[in-house]
């Protein structure tokens, strides 16, 4: 009778371990992604890094330029409190590779972005009355 009474046991026993792993797995998944948005207006670029949905700070966040060694953008930042970091508006067209590193999980990106021309107006009033327009 003991030894059903130990079989009995093992099995509870079994069944319990199985069915709380996955569960305890489970709760481990992250999802890191990372955007970019250039602004159209100054041609700077926001990254923005979150997990499941929330904002990452002190995210790794490692910025290369395909092809144009010249990007002053290109290099490692840390995001901010809003797991964000801006990025330099390009002086010429360029194709980055963003890659954000938080807590062992890792999401990449690869964007275009152009440079965004401002246009500077002045305006000069003379002694005569006259105004000129720059």
């Amino acid at each position: 009778m003991n030894a059903k009474r130990f079989g009995a046991i093992l099995l509870v026993a079994v069944m319990l371990v199985s069915a709380v792993t996955p569960a305890a797995v489970t709760a481990q998944t992250t999802s890191l992604s990372v955007d970019v948005v250039q602004d159209d207006e100054t041609g700077d670029s926001t990254v923005t890094v979150t997990d499941n949905g929330t904002a990452v700070s002190n995210a790794t966040v490692n910025v290369t330029a395909d092809g144009n060694d010249s990007y002053a953008g290109a290099g490692e930042y840390t995001t901010d409190e809003n797991g964000t970091v801006t990025l330099a508006n390009p002086e010429d067209s360029v194709e980055l590779t963003i890659t954000a590193t938080d807590d062992g999980d890792t999401a990449t990106t690869t964007v275009a972005v152009d440079p965004v021309e401002t246009l500077a107006v002045g305006v000069e009033q003379v002694t005569d009355g006259s105004v000129t327009v720059s």
